[in-house]
């Protein structure tokens, strides 16, 4: 397997021709109006110049695909931010996702595309092309040993995954000094991407609390507290409301789009919801209906707030918003 993904990676460096012959393949109505303005190519002589385009691309380049910032599908290599490239080997498909900039940025392979479940090794990249992370998959859980590395390739922390568990092994600084003693200590450092400072506490290697305070408002929002924030009717009740407030989009429907939209919420001290924000898209629309939806159920959608140390707590909760087309 090893050889035909050192195959797929040498080949993903192809052409933008042939990203946006497959970029054809999945929306042919889109590009045909787009290239005909753009070329002026005859629309009865577009079919033979596609098959020529095809014949010239590798046996091996079976779909291209392109998302946006938060993996939302796009149409154009021009709207995107990321390009994935994967192989269909009958039983499973090999993948390697990369930066715009040509860059890997994941490698893995996975049983289904739609919808995504992973299966086997997975390793991501930043965009200097320095691993960040190592981890291997079952039925789209994690299952053994996860490494995380620092941006400048330094090893940052190791997990062992078994069931539904998460043992922390151990976490490292930049400098290469353990942090746990025995499965026990406390990890504070600066988070670049999400822009503010980190701090955790692990007992018997299981984070008991976490939270981050950021630096654009030093606001502190905990992801891990002693008590977790809740509606105040359930969250059963809550994803229903959503359910029932949310319009699908025009567009979603029209190219039979479905999938999970996860949505990233800041629940406040006093219950209500502060923040939403998009973190993993499906497109067409989908990621700015949750938000709409979440904008219009706000003011009713009271929450009990998360609880750490005594107090009532700033917490991060993300939920997972079902398209599905009847």
């Amino acid at each position: 397997m090893q050889e035909s993904l050192d195959l797929i990676l040498d080949e993903l460096d192809s052409s933008l021709i042939i990203q946006e012959v497959c970029n054809l393949i999945n929306q042919l109505n889109h590009f045909c109006i787009h290239y005909i303005m753009k070329t002026r190519l005859n629309f009865f002589l577009l079919p033979i110049f596609v098959l020529s385009l095809l014949k010239a691309a590798p046996a091996t380049a079976q779909m291209i695909s392109f998302f946006n910032k938060n993996w939302a599908p796009v149409y154009t290599f021009e709207e995107a931010e990321y390009v994935r490239k994967a192989v269909n080997k009958g039983s499973y498909f090999i993948v390697a996702d990369h930066y715009k900039s040509g860059q890997i940025q994941m490698t893995g392979t996975f049983k289904s595309l739609k919808p995504e479940v992973k299966e086997g090794m997975f390793k991501w990249y930043n965009e200097e092309g320095i691993l960040t992370t190592k981890v291997a998959y079952k039925d789209n859980k994690k299952i053994g040993v996860e490494l995380e590395y620092y941006s400048t390739g330094e090893l940052k922390s190791k997990f062992l995954y078994f069931g539904d568990s998460c043992k922390t092994i151990q976490i490292w600084t930049k400098e290469g000094v353990e942090v746990l003693s025995e499965g026990n200590g406390e990890f504070n450092y600066y988070d670049e991407e999400l822009k503010g400072n980190v701090f955790s506490i692990y007992k018997d290697s299981v984070l008991v609390e976490g939270y981050i305070i950021r630096d654009h408002d030093q606001l502190k929002i905990y992801y891990k507290p002693e008590k977790n924030a809740e509606p105040e009717k359930g969250m059963i009740n809550f994803l229903r409301k959503i359910g029932s407030n949310l319009k699908y989009p025009v567009e979603a429907k029209r190219y039979g789009v479905e999938g999970k939209v996860y949505v990233k919420l800041i629940i406040g001290k006093d219950g209500k919801i502060s923040e939403a924000t998009i973190n993993r898209d499906i497109g067409s629309g989908c990621g700015e209906a949750v938000l709409e939806t979440i904008e219009k159920i706000r003011k009713k959608a009271k929450w009990i707030p998360a609880e750490a140390n005594g107090e009532v707590q700033n917490q991060v909760v993300t939920l997972p918003v079902n398209f599905k087309l009847g």
